[in-house]
């Protein structure tokens, strides 16, 4: 009866290392800290070295809950990328197949604002001085 005793301890011993273990392994790969930006956003305006540049036909920016996303329109995906956002810094790894290049491999500040028309989202970056607005 001792062994059994000995042997449930140490195996539920295991079992709680094992599940915390996967539990960070988890957090370690999940992609945002911030859920809100996972879905499609209409991308209508863009801004580079002080001008606004505003689209006739909007882009749509998708991001996946998986840290995969894509910039295209209603019918055809024109980018790819591996996205991760934590504490309002954007990560954004093209994916080296596509040739165009919206977003470059770099980092972004975002900012995100809910109002009564809808949520707005405004990826920047100051070393490219390019600026993306974003709503849905």
């Amino acid at each position: 009866m001792k062994y059994f005793i000995a042997f449930f301890v140490f195996f539920s011993s295991c079992k709680q290392t094992t599940d915390e273990s996967t539990k960070s392994i988890i957090d370690a790969i999940c992609c945002t800290d911030n859920e809100d930006i996972y879905g499609s956003w209409g991308m209508c305006a863009t801004s580079s070295n002080n001008k606004m540049i505003q689209y006739n036909v909007c882009q749509t920016v998708h991001f996946n809950t998986n840290g995969t996303g894509n910039v295209g329109n209603e019918t055809l995906a024109l980018e790819s990328f591996i996205w991760d956002l934590k504490k309002g810094v954007l990560k954004i790894i093209n994916n080296k197949l596509d040739s165009n290049s919206l977003f470059l491999d770099t980092i972004y500040s975002t900012y995100f604002r809910q109002d009564s028309i809808g949520m707005s989202l405004m990826i920047s970056n100051k070393k490219t001085q390019s600026t993306f607005y974003l709503g849905k």
